[in-house]
């Protein structure tokens, strides 16, 4: 979704940033938390554009950095 962001906390002076994220975020942190729990790599992750060829590469790119 467009829509997805996250918010920064409160800078003290009621500002907030946002970081404009990727929706697969957390269910790829989730992959790999549990993969390295028990000592495994993870070999594949949520993507739901299966046509769009540069954003799984993208994607893959994100998800490896975790």
């Amino acid at each position: 979704s467009a829509d997805y962001v996250v918010l920064t906390d409160d800078d003290g002076r009621g500002g907030r940033e946002r970081h404009w994220n990727d929706l697969w975020h957390f269910a790829t942190a989730r992959i790999a938390n549990a993969c390295r729990a028990f000592g495994l790599l993870p070999i594949d992750g949520p993507f739901s554009v299966i046509r769009d060829a540069d954003g799984l590469r993208a994607a893959a790119r994100r998800a490896a950095a975790l």
